[in-house]
């Protein structure tokens, strides 16, 4: 086993948590906020599409995201720079009122695209770096760090829609 396999084995896992925390929530309920400053499963589910789409397809290939290269961003109703970072609640309040399925699409053709680059990357990619594509102020991270980020995060983002998907369930009771 390397890190391609257990890469690919965390986010496959992943999904299947996804899905299971996700069963049988109404497109309305994913709308829904816990409280006035609490992002909502819709927002976050295409949040957590967009950071896998930038990490795989913008900076690990220097190439276009698919949010952009597939007008993702049109079908979805948000600008093309929208990647949920940084956003204010009333960016999170104002998310399109979309349903589940279609973030659900692009989320599935983001995770389609990302195969082909983790199954291309050696050992000898793990320590590269490309400052030229990291717009944030600190240094530019490295592929490893990436793959482990896409990693942490996608675990952060299951947890809180488990959690608010739990909340809604006991809501109904």
């Amino acid at each position: 086993m390397n890190f391609r396999d257990i890469t690919r084995f965390q986010l496959e896992d992943y999904d299947m948590q996804l899905h299971q925390a996700l069963e049988g929530i109404t497109d309305e309920e994913a709308r829904w906020q816990p409280g006035p400053s609490s992002n909502p499963i819709l927002w976050t589910l295409w949040h957590f599409g967009r950071f896998e789409d930038i990490w795989f397809n913008s900076y690990i290939t220097n190439g276009e995201s698919l949010w952009v290269k597939e007008g993702w961003y049109e079908r979805i109703g948000l600008p093309k720079e929208s990647t949920g970072l940084g956003d204010s609640i009333e960016d999170v309040v104002g998310f399109p009122n979309v349903p589940m399925s279609e973030i659900h699409a692009y989320r599935a053709a983001v995770r389609s695209s990302i195969w082909p680059i983790l199954d291309g990357l050696t050992h000898e990619d793990l320590p590269a770096t490309f400052e030229e594509r990291w717009p944030l102020e600190r240094a530019a991270p490295s592929v490893a760090w990436a793959l482990g980020r896409v990693v942490v995060e996608s675990a952060q983002h299951i947890g809180q829609i488990a959690y608010i998907a739990g909340m809604i369930r006991a809501a109904r009771n």
